[in-house]
């Protein structure tokens, strides 16, 4: 794959990723098994999820919002500053980590 341009995919990746599915012909394209691949992701995020803290109420909600967001995350950094937290000190990825820890009672950074 040396081919591909890891920067011009992650950057397609983030800004057009919610393409995929946002649209009106959805359910049938699920019917067909269009996202297989991404709920098999949703799954096994939630079981990890459910490892961590098995009492969590909604790990498949927080597995869908950990992938959603963090694309969303990476788009707002990049286009809307003013409504993220996120920035060249403060990654999507730290910000996760400190929600994630905080949900599921990890004290992520607090050692």
């Amino acid at each position: 794959f040396r081919h591909i341009n890891e920067v011009a995919l992650n950057n397609i990746i983030i800004n057009e990723s919610s393409k995929s599915y946002l649209t009106k012909k959805v359910d049938e394209e699920n019917q067909h098994g269009h996202f297989m691949l991404y709920k098999r992701l949703v799954k096994r995020i939630r079981d990890m999820i459910i490892e961590v803290d098995e009492s969590y109420a909604y790990p498949y909600s927080l597995a869908t919002t950990l992938i959603d967001g963090a694309l969303h995350q990476h788009f707002v950094s990049k286009h809307f500053k003013s409504i993220t937290d996120c920035n060249d000190q403060i990654t999507p990825s730290e910000f996760f980590k400190n929600m994630i820890s905080t949900l599921l009672n990890m004290n992520y950074g607090k050692e």
